[in-house]
């Protein structure tokens, strides 16, 4: 009997150390791997944050230079001209102009939310029609032809309002030099027939702007905008008399359609 129960302790114990060598085996050969389990799900947290990494990138726009160009459409308003004839009568009138291109092209500096820019700007408009009152007579001019050009340079400074999003609004605006370039006109009126010799004259040249850009990378930036333009007034050649014309301020509305490109990192 007691040969009988020893026998059963010896093969159970016999059993419990072969069950106790097989699951210390397994667990050894587990552990690589949970190991390479935790590896597997460090490198896919990794990628994730990689991947949420660069997307904030995109979203954030560079800092530092950057080149910009817009195109766009402007429409002058009403120009008020004054002219003393040398027959001692004065001539009150206005000018209206088609709407026409304007175009802009310079560099600036981006410092984060504040940007720094200096402009080249070109405006060109047809005149339309013109109208004059003197001696209690008003009268609309027929036949009327010219052209009028306008060159700026501005330095300007924009706020940029930042959204957390790609979306930019921004406002901002310029002033500085500008050279008004009125080519050669005619037109027909009851006082007979009126001329202006091409003239060019230098003005205070300034402008207003809103917008909204759009990030397509940390370097590429498309952006809309409305533009206030204008001018201080100036004086010009008359076909009535030696006496030069004088010129209200000229004012035009006016939006851009174009780009930033940034050179710079964060």
């Amino acid at each position: 009997m007691k040969h009988s129960i020893h026998r059963s302790f010896s093969l159970a114990g016999i059993a419990a150390l072969v069950l106790a060598s097989i699951a210390y085996e397994n667990a050894k050969a587990e552990e690589p791997r949970l190991n390479s389990d935790s590896a597997s799900d460090k490198n896919l947290v990794d990628t994730k944050s990689s991947t949420n990494q660069t997307k904030r990138k995109v979203l954030v726009q560079n800092t530092g230079w950057y080149g910009t160009l817009a195109l766009g459409a402007v429409k002058p308003q009403d120009q008020s001209a004054h002219v003393l004839t040398h027959y001692g009568y004065e001539i009150f009138g206005s000018i209206q102009r088609q709407t026409g291109f304007s175009g802009e092209v310079g560099i600036g500096y981006d410092f984060g939310d504040i940007r720094a820019e200096a402009t080249y700007g070109y405006t060109r408009n047809e005149l339309i029609s013109a109208q004059a009152s003197a001696m209690g007579i008003n009268e609309k001019t027929g036949g009327l032809s010219g052209t009028t050009t306008t060159q700026k340079f501005l330095a300007n400074v924009y706020w940029d309002i930042k959204t957390k999003s790609r979306f930019t609004p921004y406002i901002g605006g310029g002033i500085g030099y500008g050279a008004v370039h009125q080519s050669a006109t005619t037109f027909q009126m009851a006082y007979g027939t009126g001329y202006g010799k091409a003239d060019t004259s230098d003005v205070l040249a300034y402008q207003g702007k809103i917008g909204i850009g759009y990030m397509t990378t940390s370097n590429l930036e498309v952006f809309l905008e409305g533009v206030y333009q204008g001018n201080t007034g100036y004086y010009g050649e008359s076909g009535f008399t030696p006496n030069p014309s004088s010129n209200s301020n000229s004012n035009a509305w006016g939006a851009n359609l174009g780009f930033r490109y940034r050179l710079g990192k964060n």
